[in-house]
């Protein structure tokens, strides 16, 4: 087989002209502290990617957001800041929280 016969995937255009309502993992597992008593917990994350045309986002970036989660007590304030951290690690892609 060569290059001729063989089409190349990685470079052809995959795209969809339809955005993506939901792009993240589940069932994450990790631990949370909540009234500074460590407990086991699990996380969905995941941003819409509201352009068509963008190729993905950076899904260990989202994942690498929650450590936060590990380090300080559990707050809707804490919240807040980690749902931040998923829209800043993305700046430049059209994404938004789900």
């Amino acid at each position: 087989m060569n290059a001729l016969t063989l089409p190349d995937i990685a470079a052809q255009a995959s795209r969809q002209a339809l955005p993506l309502d939901w792009v993240g993992m589940c069932g994450i597992a990790l631990p949370v502290l909540l009234d500074g008593r460590q407990l086991s917990a699990k996380a969905d994350v995941g941003v819409s990617l509201d352009d068509g045309e963008a190729r993905g986002i950076h899904m260990s970036r989202l994942y690498l957001a929650l450590e936060m989660l590990e380090q300080e007590n559990l707050t809707p304030d804490l919240l807040r800041s980690v749902l931040q951290r998923f829209l800043d690690s993305h700046k430049g892609l059209p994404i938004a929280l789900t």
